[in-house]
């Protein structure tokens, strides 16, 4: 309901709020006090995280050929499916060695390196 809106007005920064939200849900679920408090960072994370699909959708129309757009739904949807099954075999060894807490803490860190790499690379003249 708010994508067009938030994309409308972000633009290219659009990927970069997204990952910052999901990061920051993240990272902070890993050290939160309370339940509330981790649902409120669930709120945040599912914010990115669930306008990563329109995201990614709209930008593959946008910058796709007509004749190339169903490969490019088809590898995204491909991806975000192998990114599923790997999940565990990530995030597993993580809590293993540092703690469940940690290991939301590592992932979150992780989308905030690559929100911060990401805007260096479009600020960059």
């Amino acid at each position: 309901m708010a994508f067009g809106w938030i994309y409308g007005r972000a633009g290219r920064w659009t990927l970069v709020i997204l990952l910052t939200a999901m990061g920051a849900g993240i990272s902070v679920i890993g050290v939160a006090p309370s339940f509330a408090f981790v649902f409120a960072c669930v709120v945040v994370e599912g914010f990115g995280g669930g306008l990563m699909i329109p995201f990614l959708s709209s930008r593959i129309l946008e910058k796709a050929p007509p004749d190339y757009r169903s490969q490019g739904f088809g590898l995204m949807l491909s991806s975000m499916f192998i990114g599923q099954f790997f999940n565990p075999f990530v995030n597993k060894p993580l809590r293993n060695m540092f703690g469940i807490h940690d290991a939301f803490v590592i992932v979150g860190a992780v989308l905030l390196v690559v929100a911060v790499a990401i805007t260096l690379a479009q600020i960059r003249p």
